[in-house]
């Protein structure tokens, strides 16, 4: 029997800056959390269980360095003091986060802290990253960098709770996971670091991860809860059947999901085949139908911006964009320059939808992934192969709680989400704006492991409807 309780949160992606999902009532309620389990009788040890912090969307987010290649050609992106450098970033922004991690340390000398690395936070691989972390919790505590666990596996299982099997999860998720040429390579001595082709080491950039660099960051500037629509299969339905329509979406998001897509569509890294195809005209006709749509002078304006940023017009904009190989190089060109679509207002007739016009997106095997299924037939294998009681995960954001007695749970995110399916009404594109936030609503779970038994209890700590 152990006397020291297991507490098991994941997902809380805390950032920086203006992609930062952890707003100040979320920052109140973790606070709050922490520093109930610091004032319990007896002692815990609180388990983060990956994407505690987001360094993919944490400030600075967005600069051409941060991606490189291999001299074999695989996918990089931060280096470590890139990596530092937001670290720094988002102690300085929730700096009570951290200090309530360290008064949870200094509460008991039997309370511990083990942090687990996700896919947005692969930089805890990097051993200055973790020192600096560390020192930032402990205060600079000898006794406290004692209490304080990372785990550089692929499952943790704690020592006192040895039947409980704990993984973030991404591994089983295609789009998110970490595999090059077959093998694993999230662990200590299998690490997802590589050196590009001008001799840096650099973390091995999944395609989610590039997904998120490449272009959602972008969009999210503009849109913060684009993100927020969870699984990420579902996420790809709506922008896929909402922002390529013609009238759908806003101009900047049908530039932006028809970029992301192109991208996704050409890339094999780590799932290869067919991901993802679009239709002959996927999007491009959206931007030919908004500068028909405009305003001689409007037209005349943007056609001066587009040359003022090097787009090379050779005729004028209506003509250009008739030309399918014109029309392809505007819609790439701005992709890459999204800003030049900020000063038009979005559309308050354009909806967000699970249902798009047929032929506007196919997606491939990797990206009709139901990754809470995934999860869970993962967890029922481990359960087979694996003398456990329980798997305990996250990564998905979805809670699953009903499958307790089968032996699995997730404990879902301590994030804001919107879960939209084809029974709600359609919501307008400006819902994901910044000042929407409160259209959100958030459950804030947690899983306890204690006593005699060693099961999981699932508990909600506290929630908020939308």
């Amino acid at each position: 029997m152990s006397s020291r309780s297991l507490i098991v949160i994941s997902d809380l992606h805390i950032s920086s800056g203006p992609l930062d999902d952890c707003d100040p009532e979320l920052e109140e309620a973790l606070v709050s959390f922490v520093s109930e389990l610091s004032r319990r009788a007896t002692a815990v040890e609180l388990v983060i269980n990956g994407d505690f912090l987001d360094f993919v969307q944490a400030s600075p987010w967005q600069d051409s360095e941060f991606e490189s290649v291999s001299g074999d050609g695989i996918p990089l992106c931060f280096t470590e003091e890139q990596s530092r450098t937001k670290l720094e970033s988002i102690c300085q922004a929730h700096s009570r986060i951290f200090q309530a991690l360290t008064e949870l340390l200094a509460s008991s000398s039997d309370n511990r802290l083990t942090i687990i690395p996700g896919n947005h936070d692969a930089d805890l691989f990097w051993p200055s990253v973790r020192e600096s972390l560390a020192a930032r919790i402990s205060g600079g505590s000898v006794r406290a960098s004692n209490q304080l666990r990372f785990v550089l596996e692929r499952t943790y299982r704690p020592p006192e709770f040895e039947r409980i099997w704990v993984e973030h999860g991404h591994q089983y998720d295609p789009v998110n996971s970490f595999f090059v040429g077959g093998e694993s390579r999230w662990a200590t001595l299998s690490p997802p670091i590589f050196v590009d082709r001008q001799g840096e080491k650099r973390l091995y950039e999944c395609i989610g991860t590039r997904f998120l660099l490449r272009f959602l960051n972008g969009l999210d500037h503009s849109y913060p809860f684009v993100d927020n629509v969870k699984p990420f299969s579902r996420f790809l339905r709506i922008f896929g059947a909402s922002a390529l329509v013609p009238g759908r979406g806003p101009i900047k998001a049908a530039v932006a999901v028809w970029s992301m897509l192109r991208y996704l569509g050409r890339t094999a890294v780590t799932a290869p085949g067919e991901l993802l195809s679009l239709a002959k005209d996927g999007g491009q006709s959206a931007l030919a139908t908004f500068v028909k749509e405009m305003s001689e002078a409007e037209r005349a304006e943007f056609a001066r911006q587009l040359r003022a940023r090097g787009l090379d017009l050779d005729r004028p904009l209506t003509l250009y964009l008739r030309d399918p190989e014109r029309l392809d190089h505007a819609m790439e060109f701005l992709a890459d320059n999204l800003q030049l679509l900020d000063a038009f207002a979005d559309d308050e007739s354009a909806y967000l939808s699970l249902s798009g016009e047929p032929g506007t997106l196919k997606l491939g095997k990797a990206f009709l992934v139901d990754e809470t299924e995934e999860l869970i037939r993962a967890a029922d294998k481990i359960l087979k192969d694996h003398s456990v009681a329980a798997v305990l995960m996250g990564h998905t954001h979805e809670v699953v709680k009903d499958r307790w007695k089968d032996g699995y749970m997730n404990s879902g995110c301590w994030m804001r989400y919107w879960q939209l399916d084809n029974s709600q009404d359609p919501r307008p594109w400006s819902i994901l704006r910044s000042d929407s936030f409160r259209l959100f609503p958030y459950q804030l779970n947690y899983i306890e492991v204690a006593g005699t038994t060693g099961l999981p209890k699932f508990t909600t700590f506290r929630e908020k409807s939308s």
